[in-house]
């Protein structure tokens, strides 16, 4: 079974939120998501998020900044830790590879196509945590 890990940084005021809009994979591409990746054989999951998280925007969020609020698995082919991180380092998020990273209006969220169900969880934690 495939591990990863997927995340979503608010601001501190939970005004913004970054995302991520997708071009892989396929089924997948033109929607927005979180940020994260593979976690690769031996390394632990908040350790992934950092480095995913880093990789993907250019700003580094220390893995004990990163809390782990839920999984998401099929019990099968893949499992997900999901995580929630609040910093007004979002703001420093950039573009780094070639998905473009956006940092959206929490209050405009209604407004991005995301992949599966990212929407509902973006704002269940800024329900939960605002």
């Amino acid at each position: 079974m495939q591990k990863y890990v997927v995340g979503f940084c608010f601001s501190v005021d939970h005004t913004h939120v970054a995302i991520m809009l997708k071009n892989r994979p396929e089924y997948q591409a033109g929607l927005y998501n979180g940020l994260g990746g593979k976690v690769e054989p031996g390394e632990e999951s908040h350790k992934t998020m950092s480095r995913e998280f880093e990789e993907e925007t250019g700003v580094y969020i220390w893995g004990n900044n990163w809390k782990h609020v839920g999984v998401k698995t099929d019990d099968q082919d893949y499992y997900i830790d999901i995580y929630y991180a609040r910093t007004d380092c979002v703001y420093n998020c950039k573009t780094v590879e070639d998905e473009e990273v956006v940092i959206a209006k929490t209050a405009d969220i209604d407004n991005y196509e995301f992949f599966d169900d990212a929407k509902e969880i973006i704002k269940h934690l800024d329900k939960e945590f605002a």
